[in-house]
């Protein structure tokens, strides 16, 4: 598939045409439909001091949003009793972080637009706090299947939830597209041998994106829906 990045003043029509075929959308939440920096990285702040560790780098911190907390823990802070720390961060995360987040402006519209299509989230955050914030945006009813992780911390593998969404449906790979803004979004299509979509604006790189495979950059929640 011929790799497309588009920028703010660079969008080729007939080459956006050609990709009019998907049946099925999967999206990722953080960081794709959901602003929630400030109440992840409270919440690993406040997991993180619970073992003497201070973090104040909230750009650091924002690196984290995407991948498992676990693995974050043990792989970033050597931290080896991740159960630990996950119950200190859901701890803050249930109390005050959940609230700490927000809808990018004008993601209402991209489900308004695609209300003919299949649409489905695959998160790694757990099933039923993704299923919250969904609710408390008003989107949730646009969603045909929501596959998040479990509470302990399982099948949290982009790879593994991708993969549960499409045994849902009977489409072919050339009609289901991934679209997330960090590598294990774009890793986990790749893995299940679906197209990608990369969104910049939220906590990856275009870098990463590319780096990761993406078909597609896209810059803006506009220019997604333009796309769709």
């Amino acid at each position: 598939m011929k790799l497309l990045i588009f920028s703010k003043n660079n969008i080729n029509l007939i080459e956006i045409i050609n990709y009019f075929m998907y049946k099925l959308y999967i999206f990722d939440l953080d960081g794709t439909l959901s602003d929630s920096r400030d109440g992840i990285t409270r919440s690993y702040q406040y997991a993180l001091k619970q073992f003497g560790i201070e973090q104040n780098d909230i750009d650091i911190l924002a690196k984290h949003i995407g991948p498992s907390i676990h693995d974050v823990f043990r792989e970033h802070y050597g931290i080896q009793d991740t159960k630990k720390a996950e119950k200190h961060f859901r701890n803050y995360y249930v109390d005050k972080g959940i609230f700490e987040h927000r809808m990018y402006e004008g993601v209402d519209k991209l489900f308004m637009k695609l209300e003919n299509k299949k649409v489905a989230l695959a998160t790694s955050k757990p099933y039923v706090y993704a299923k919250k914030i969904l609710a408390s945006y008003g989107i949730d009813k646009y969603f045909d299947v929501v596959y998040g992780s479990n509470l302990d911390g399982t099948k949290s593998m982009k790879k593994d939830l991708i993969s549960n969404v499409l045994n849902e449906f009977d489409f072919s790979n050339d009609e289901v597209v991934m679209v997330g803004d960090r590598s294990y979004d774009i890793e986990g299509a790749k893995q299940n041998g679906i197209s990608s979509i990369g969104v910049t604006y939220g906590y990856g790189t275009k870098e990463e994106l590319l780096m990761s495979g993406a078909d597609m950059v896209l810059d803006t929640v506009n220019m997604l829906y333009n796309y769709l």
